[in-house]
């Protein structure tokens, strides 16, 4: 069964709000909550779990080789909500029956100056986490592109405990070690998924990709200071350049995962309702 794409957006019920400078949307329990708003002339989100923020605004855009960043200058233009609840059969998995039941967001930005390009931010909140990606139309300001960074961060509220393997030794097995554990202020470079616990104990995260197809798989980049933030750091190509591609795209779902106990964390039903 088709997951994504404009198959999906046919099942939503959509409405349409043009020009705010902060949109929020909920999980259908009304848990989570994502906050999308342009700060400074750059967009960010943040998230909320029962009132409490477990990630702080945090910045959101890309690097080209050969053309300005799509960061700064930024202005919400418009705005749509809509919602899904269905259930879907695997063929095979340890879930058989699989509940999507989520609220979604679609933000449309665009740059105040030229070349004015424009993209997406979908979310969908679930009970369960929350999924995230850029959509990128044809325009004449963005046809062809390299990308040499995405600038998607995640700010963490509170220095969580974290479980990890690293990304960044030389050792060929090193998606066979044995994980490491520690405050999040002490990561370097590291794989996903992250899991993670915050420090009264009331939440665990686990930050992953959904939908990986034709774009960089994600490691995450740490500050090893205490600022505890974590930005998106896309495997690179012998030169260096991340992605190649071209006008239409979408990027992976950044995902987060969000549960009272660890034990619910597996299977995730986030990753099954975003991979197509």
């Amino acid at each position: 069964m088709a997951r994504g794409g404009a198959l999906f957006l046919g099942a939503l019920a959509v409405t349409a709000t043009p020009l705010e400078s902060q949109v929020r949307v909920s999980s259908p329990d009304g848990r989570n909550q994502v906050s999308v708003e342009v700060r400074e002339g750059r967009l960010n989100y943040s998230l909320t779990r029962d009132g409490r923020l477990l990630i702080l605004p945090s910045l959101l855009g890309f690097e080209f080789r050969g053309a300005a960043p799509i960061r700064d200058g930024l202005r919400i233009t418009t705005t749509s909500s809509g919602s899904q609840d269905e259930w879907w059969t695997q063929p095979w998995g340890e879930v058989a029956r699989v509940h999507d039941r989520h609220n979604e967001l679609t933000v449309a930005v665009e740059e105040t100056a030229a070349p004015s390009r424009v993209f997406v931010l979908r979310v969908r909140v679930f009970d369960d986490g929350v999924g995230f990606r850029y959509e990128v139309p044809n325009q004449p300001g963005l046809r062809e592109f390299e990308i040499s960074n995405e600038l998607t961060e995640f700010a963490l509220a509170d220095n969580a405990r974290a479980w990890w393997i690293p990304s960044n030794w030389a050792r060929k097995d090193r998606s066979e070690m044995l994980y490491s554990s520690g405050p999040v202020s002490v990561l370097d470079s590291v794989q996903t998924p992250l899991t993670m616990q915050t420090q009264d104990g009331r939440t665990f995260m686990v930050i992953h990709e959904a939908d990986l197809v034709g774009y960089a798989r994600m490691f995450l980049r740490g500050t090893r200071t205490e600022s505890r933030l974590l930005t998106a750091a896309l495997a690179p190509m012998a030169d260096g350049i991340k992605v190649r591609g071209r006008t239409p795209f979408v990027t992976p779902w950044r995902t987060i995962q969000l549960a009272d106990k660890a034990t619910e964390l597996s299977p995730s039903l986030l990753g099954l309702n975003l991979n197509p």
